[in-house]
């Protein structure tokens, strides 16, 4: 499945603080498996395109998820997901956005 996954500026989760590795030119990231943590599955979260608008941040990607994948009213939960491309017009204009409300 095709999502869309925002990152804080240099693909860092803004949860996680876990460091995406980015795709090279022409080519997917590889892939990041969900982590086990006391005993429950932690999932690889996403988002659909209308549910962008929850978690807004300064970088956008194109993510391909694999895996069990589960689709809730605001994000996409996976077993595992890459990086494909980054999506750099919103992506700018989202931090443009954001660093323009910091200020006022």
């Amino acid at each position: 499945m095709i999502a869309y996954k925002f990152l804080e500026r240099g693909a860092v989760g803004p949860f996680s603080r876990f460091a995406w590795p980015l795709p090279s030119p022409g080519a997917p990231g590889p892939w990041v498996e969900a982590r086990e943590a006391r005993g429950r599955r932690h999932g690889v979260y996403a988002c659909l395109p209308g549910q962008l608008a929850w978690w807004i941040d300064e970088e956008l990607f194109r993510v391909e998820l694999g895996g069990e994948i589960s689709v809730t009213p605001v994000q996409v939960v996976a077993g595992r997901a890459r990086l494909l491309e980054p999506v750099a017009r919103l992506g700018r204009a989202v931090a443009q956005r954001r660093r323009h409300r910091e200020r006022c």
